[in-house]
């Protein structure tokens, strides 16, 4: 999509086929892994597999996922195939409160966009733990424990090991 998506290639794309012989298409998108992924441990499977937990989370609005694909002989990459859903998405080259149908809403308008996206994130926090229970830790770390040793990971990354002279010392209140 123009103006924005920096995590993963999109390929769009659209399937047809035909069942006795009724034609059928369905819009798709292939997301494929990169070798330089905007997040720290930016597996592809787990995107895919997080859709798969949020499918029937009730406000939850997420594509449907219908496959993974581990061998990156297929696209060069590992890969997972989703709905294609129509929409606009607010951009981030140029940056959505700078220009776009965002920017450019009436007031009414960003407040059925806000209270829209409140709600999905209510909904979010109302699907069962147990749903994404492959988010586990292999070392039975605890939520909590486990997510700061990856922004810990994470910074050490970003910054390449370099000290930042802001972020460190409140390190050492955790």
């Amino acid at each position: 999509p123009a103006g924005t998506g920096v995590a993963n290639e999109l390929l769009i794309f659209d399937a047809s086929w035909s069942v006795g012989g009724e034609e059928r298409r369905l819009p798709l998108v292939a997301r494929v892994a990169t070798d330089t992924p905007l997040y720290l441990d930016a597996h592809i499977e787990t995107h895919y597999r997080m859709y798969r937990a949020l499918a029937d989370a009730p406000g939850v609005p997420v594509p449907s996922v219908y496959g993974y694909e581990a061998d990156p002989a297929v696209l060069g990459a590992p890969f997972f195939v989703m709905e294609r859903i129509e929409g606009d998405i607010p951009g981030d080259r140029p940056h959505w409160s700078e220009a776009g149908f965002v920017h450019d809403a009436d007031p009414g308008q960003r407040r059925r966009l806000w209270e829209s996206a409140v709600g999905a994130l209510a909904a979010l926090h109302q699907v069962p733990v147990e749903a994404f229970g492959f988010l586990a830790s292999a070392d039975g770390t605890d939520g909590f424990a486990a997510n700061l040793a990856y922004w810990r990971r994470y910074l050490d990354w970003a910054t390449r090991d370099r000290p930042h002279d802001v972020l460190e010392p409140g390190w050492a209140y955790l």
